[in-house]
């Protein structure tokens, strides 16, 4: 919801972000190609900083399979870009959910592989949040937290790759603080292979 009133919503299948007026009309639809090329892939989730803050009413959307997120102003104009494939800070590979806190500091969390040994045939995973004060620009400062692991993602449910599942999960719960749900692969349980968790960070 933004301070306005209208929902945000993520739109997977279609690649983008879509906005309702309160009555349940469209109101603004933020396109495939509305980002740089190759434009949104997966849009997993979306956020909105809330009412008072620097950045108010500005929205990130979540490009799962382009390993970023997307920020776009109130109107839906896109602003820029953060994180790419990799494993240093602001590399965000395979972005989960993303979360403003009530000072306007963006949050966004995810997994990579940064621990996994050369020539390994275990995907040895970690859960990590970044964070990044506002208005979170270019020359914003971003910081890194672990969440959870290592574990083995080549342990979790086969669904024409590992999976994880979509009980993933983030929300600002104070300045700078942050509540987060992700999963862990679960080797030792065959009927039950992977497990929820929630930790709070800031």
């Amino acid at each position: 919801m933004d301070p306005l009133g209208n929902l945000i919503t993520a739109d997977f299948w279609g690649n983008g972000l879509q906005v309702w007026r309160s009555n349940g009309s469209a109101a603004l639809e933020i396109e495939l190609y509305a980002a740089p090329a190759p434009g949104f892939a997966q849009s997993f989730g979306v956020a909105v900083s809330p009412a008072g803050a620097p950045n108010s009413g500005s929205i990130v959307g979540v490009d799962r399979l382009n390993q970023r997120v997307e920020l776009f102003n109130s109107s839906g104009a896109y602003v820029r870009s953060g994180g790419s494939r990799g494993t240093a800070l602001r590399f965000l590979s395979w972005p989960e959910a993303a979360a403003f806190a009530p000072d306007g500091t963006l949050g966004v969390s995810y997994y990579d592989l940064r621990n996994r040994p050369v020539g390994s045939p275990a995907l040895t995973t970690d859960a990590w949040l970044a964070t990044c004060p506002p208005p979170c620009d270019q020359t914003g400062t971003w910081r890194e937290a672990h969440l959870g692991g290592p574990f083995d993602a080549a342990k979790a449910p086969d669904s024409g790759g590992s999976f994880l599942g979509d009980y993933q999960g983030l929300a600002g719960v104070g300045p700078d603080r942050f509540r987060a749900f992700f999963v862990e692969a679960d080797p030792g349980t065959r009927d039950d292979p992977t497990d929820v968790f929630s930790t709070e960070v800031g």
